[in-house]
């Protein structure tokens, strides 16, 4: 199909989405919040279909996702004519989002695949899942070799494996089933795997439309929006050059801040009870869970943290529904994924952190505390993520805290996701800087979308004339 084909996949995840969010009802406050819902729900509904047929017969299968796609797309036609979708655009929100995805694309197109995640990970498993069509062939199961990381879950790489057979159907090997020695050479034998670059643009402009929503709604009309987005945008991390080559396109990091965007603004959207369409937001928060965990193991730390949030921080029976939807959800998801596991064969580079559990001290692990904190400096001033990190946790999580609410919520979901993530580093069996200078910016980042609120909200109050000295704690009368 080549261009065409990807073409249409372009379209037809936000159709689905789209299709999906009107079956159940789940009516969203604006354009922009509409278009990311859709962007990350029809994402997770693709994956949901590829990672079934690897559940139910081992096999990679496509048709299920294209029966979804294609009726996305029929649906996004008829509703198009009937409701004169094109006679209601935003048009300078629409303009930004085509200059934000045509900028996406040029880098995907001149430079494709450079970082390690992309080529020895990521396109690896999609180039073998595309080529091998099952788990059993003998790239997969070589793990000595060509098999890093076999325990990260392989929703990323069908999606990826897809946008290639849309592009160039299936592949020609011109070395038959021979495997390639290793990963590089599986990336440079096929290079149909480039097509994902153009879907990849979706999960920006999701970003870019939820933080474009929530700008809205704290400064209305008018230039603020714009601002206020731009302002949220690197905390959000779109871009990849901000925080190095594991934060790209190519990688899985952008898609599940999109996904776990969604999923928290979805579960407190739905503690708005009783009324109906509010509690229609629960199936899009379970499938945004689940898919978030389709993409990686590291989205378990921001659902456990958005989950003690809701059980600590929301009192009455309305919480019951959103913590049912996030652990439902992402129980699913990794039952599917522990099924799929189970037929691997285990990987020299997989982590394991219940031995180191089981063997915790921890007053050693308290030990290591200034060690973390000057790492976590380092990192994130080498990253260049240093400025906009400090005024979220020094300007924006105070202000969220002060305002109670549902700004309250998002703020200790951030927060109790970064302690979190630091107690992750005071276990771990790695060396303790090395697995901060990999893994802390994508970690944290993860939560891209409430940061990126934290951001407005702090914007939107000193613009109205909030004084510093009003963010510090206030004394306690004796």
């Amino acid at each position: 199909m080549g261009f065409l084909g990807v073409v249409l996949l372009v379209l037809g995840i936000p159709a689905a989405g789209k299709l999906a969010l009107d079956v159940l009802g789940a009516s969203m406050r604006s354009h922009a919040l509409d278009f990311g819902a859709a962007i990350a729900t029809g994402f997770c509904l693709v994956m949901l279909a590829l990672y079934a047929p690897l559940v139910i017969v081992g096999k990679v299968v496509f048709w299920p996702a294209l029966v979804i796609l294609g009726a996305g797309l029929v649906h996004a036609a008829r509703a198009g004519v009937r409701r004169r979708w094109f006679a209601k655009l935003d048009v300078p929100a629409v303009v930004l989002a085509l200059a934000i995805f045509g900028l996406w694309c040029a880098i995907a197109r001149h430079a494709p695949w450079w970082g390690y995640d992309g080529k020895a990970i990521y396109g690896f498993k999609a180039k073998v899942l595309l080529h091998e069509r099952d788990l059993a062939g003998p790239a997969f199961q070589d793990v000595d070799v060509v098999h890093y990381h076999a325990d990260y879950p392989l929703g990323m790489p069908l999606l990826i494996a897809l946008s290639a057979w849309v592009a160039e159907g299936t592949p020609v090997d011109p070395a038959g089933r021979t495997p390639a020695p290793g990963a590089l050479a599986w990336v440079e034998r096929h290079d149909a795997v480039n097509a994902y670059g153009y879907v990849a643009g979706l999960w920006g402009l999701g970003l870019l439309a939820l933080l474009y929503h929530l700008a809205r709604e704290r400064f209305g009309t008018g230039r603020a929006p714009f601002v206020a987005t731009f302002l949220a945008m690197p905390v959000a991390l779109a871009f990849p050059w901000i925080a190095g080559r594991s934060w790209s396109w190519e990688g899985a990091d952008v898609p599940l801040a999109l996904c776990l965007g969604i999923a928290g603004l979805a579960a407190l959207r739905a503690l708005d009870a009783p009324a109906r369409p509010e509690r229609r937001m629960l199936v899009p928060a379970a499938l945004a869970a689940g898919g978030a965990l389709f993409l990686k193991n590291d989205a378990v730390l921001a659902l456990a943290s958005l989950s003690l949030v809701l059980v600590f921080g929301v009192r009455g029976r309305e919480r019951l529904g959103s913590i049912t939807a996030i652990v439902v959800g992402g129980g699913l998801a990794w039952l599917c994924i522990t099924a799929v596991r189970n037929t691997t064969p285990g990987s020299p580079f997989d982590e394991r952190y219940g031995a180191a559990l089981l063997a915790l001290d921890p007053l050693a692990a308290l030990g290591r505390l200034p060690q973390l904190l000057r790492d976590t400096w380092i990192v994130l001033h080498s990253k260049s993520m240093l400025a906009y990190w400090l005024f979220v946790l020094l300007v924006g999580l105070p202000l969220a805290l002060r305002a109670g609410g549902r700004a309250r919520l998002l703020g200790a979901w951030v927060l109790l996701h970064v302690v979190l993530c630091g107690g992750v580093f005071l276990i771990t069996p790695n060396d303790m800087t090395w697995h901060i200078t990999t893994a802390l910016p994508r970690l944290w980042c993860h939560l891209g979308v409430p940061a990126g609120w934290l951001v407005i909200g702090a914007c939107d109050a000193l613009w109205r004339g909030t004084r510093v000295r009003d963010l510090l704690p206030r004394p306690v009368p004796a």
